[in-house]
């Protein structure tokens, strides 16, 4: 009862500071996204997953301006804010990489692929890449690979393919092999390696998108002797951030307080159960 009391606690403290930040926010987000709806999110984010209210603060608040900068929702489906350690990190999801493609005219298709599918692969001067998955009522067996195309103006720019094998090395050198994106998200997981890959091959990649799906490196320790992230020289930080007092442990979500919610909270819920 007394940690769940001191999370209460911690979690009253982090919405006071989100709305003295409310401002730096908004100047972050693209037009089409109001600060009101992000600020919701950013909340229920951190209210469905109380551990983040043990993670280093001034890198909680970092990993909320990196998804406004990324001009995307940490709302579950464009990413989410996950603990690491003693950090908060932003990962964007595939649907949220999908989303800023398509805002650059760039369409990505990414799935994975089945023991019990079709696929048929070639590469040279006439590739052929053909995903025939199995049917609905069949066990598509273990996953086995994954591939991504690139698309602009109806166009394939790029496609990459990879094997189970070459997944599970980059699985090998997470960070966190069995966090919540490989171990609750296992086929996203491998999608976002493929087009992670893939994206480097894209000619003319946007900037800013390249910059989204390398997130994602973030969680990887691609050189062996990187030193770990420190949240003081991330280009996100601001000072003045205090860190968060204790380390309770609680299983539920935290309840959000009403009184601090914009009055389009209840429009935006809804439209969420239409969804």
């Amino acid at each position: 009862m007394t940690e769940n009391k001191n999370s209460i606690a911690l979690f009253r403290e982090f919405n006071g500071e989100l709305d003295k930040r409310a401002e730096m926010i908004g100047e972050q987000l693209p037009p089409h996204i109001s600060r009101e709806r992000f600020i919701y999110f950013a909340r229920e984010a951190v209210s469905n997953l109380p551990t983040l209210l043990t993670c280093n603060r001034a890198s909680l608040h970092s990993a909320i301006l990196k998804a406004c900068k990324d001009e995307l929702i940490p709302d579950g489906r464009e990413g989410v804010i996950v603990p690491r350690d003693n950090l908060a990190c932003w990962q964007p999801m595939v649907h949220g990489i999908r989303k800023r493609a398509a805002q650059f005219g760039v369409i990505i298709d990414g799935k994975v692929v089945c023991k019990n599918d079709v696929f048929d692969w070639e590469e040279g001067l006439e590739p052929i890449l053909r995903h025939v998955p199995t049917k609905l009522d069949e066990d598509p067996g273990p996953m086995i690979g994954a591939y991504a195309i690139f698309r602009r103006d109806g166009r394939v720019l790029h496609h990459e393919v990879m094997r189970k094998g070459q997944i599970l090395a980059i699985k090998a050198i997470s960070k966190q092999p069995n966090g919540v994106m490989w171990g609750k998200f296992e086929d996203q997981a491998w999608i976002k390696t493929v087009v992670r890959r893939g994206s480097k091959s894209v000619p003319d990649m946007p900037e800013p998108l390249q910059k989204v799906i390398e997130r994602h490196d973030d969680d990887y320790q691609f050189d062996q002797g990187e030193a770990p992230l420190n949240v003081n020289q991330d280009d996100d930080y601001r000072d003045g951030l205090a860190d968060p007092q204790g380390t309770p442990t609680v299983d539920e979500p935290l309840p959000l307080d009403p009184t601090e919610q914009p009055q389009k909270v209840t429009a935006i819920q809804q439209n969420r159960r239409r969804a």
